[in-house]
């Protein structure tokens, strides 16, 4: 069986196909990292919202668990 000759025109074709592939994964790359970096920074953004919120929520329960107990020892010595 006879192998085909690969040419200079037709390896340079291939090689330059080869870069046009590489260019457009590249391209493609550059955009997915942009599109991830701006939704890992909304995630961020909104993750502090909620921590936030706990952060406020367990203070208002700290503060009225200590209050129920100040209430609870005061009723107990009978003030």
């Amino acid at each position: 069986m006879e192998r085909p000759s690969w040419t200079d025109e037709r390896l340079d074709e291939r090689f330059h196909s080869l870069d046009r592939t590489l260019d457009r994964l590249e391209r493609e790359m550059r955009e997915l990292r942009t599109d991830m970096n701006s939704g890992f920074s909304e995630l961020r953004g909104e993750m502090r919202g909620e921590i936030e919120g706990l952060r406020v929520l367990m203070y208002r329960m700290f503060g009225g668990l200590i209050v129920a107990l100040v209430l609870s020892a005061l009723l107990q010595n009978g003030i």
